[in-house]
């Protein structure tokens, strides 16, 4: 496996298939949106900053099986990045290639400057909070609804210095 750092049209539109395809499973959902759902979802978290990036895990096979897209505020602590989107492919669940791509995505963004990474997550995706947690992620604050599904979602951060 690889970690490649990307954002061309063809790798925005493979990142966006494969989040619907893990949200669609993470949900119990058997409509995968298409990519003009998808996609601007991605594409709008990479316009956000010239410092956003996409990153995507590469099988040796040349197969994306996990995304992370970073947002990178260029607000009041450009220190700290945002993982959005994080997913692995449905098919490779349970490989521990989410803490494989998760640990790579950390040690890029300290390499580049960033000393804190903070997601959010959704309080009952059992599977992401413990994977979190087991890497080191704390939870922060109280937990919120989340604008367009309302379901309860906590912060998370990690310092990476």
């Amino acid at each position: 496996m690889r970690l490649v750092e990307t954002a061309g049209p063809e790798d925005i539109d493979r990142a966006a298939q494969l989040w619907a395809e893990a949200t669609c499973e993470r949900d119990g959902e058997s409509d995968i949106p298409d990519l003009a759902v998808s996609r601007p979802i991605i594409a709008a978290a990479l316009d956000s900053s010239s410092r956003s990036r996409l990153f995507t895990l590469v099988s040796d096979a040349g197969e994306a099986v996990g995304l992370v897209a970073v947002e990178a505020t260029d607000g009041e602590d450009p220190s700290v990045a945002e993982l959005r989107y994080v997913a692995v492919a449905p098919s490779h669940w349970g490989e521990g290639l989410g803490a494989e791509l998760l640990r790579a995505v950390e040690q890029r963004l300290q390499d580049v400057g960033f000393t804190r990474a903070e997601l959010w997550v959704y309080t009952d995706n059992s599977r992401a909070v413990h994977l979190y947690e087991r890497l080191g992620w704390r939870g922060v604050g109280e937990p919120r609804l989340h604008p367009r599904s309302n379901k309860a979602e906590q912060r998370y951060e990690l310092y990476l210095v």
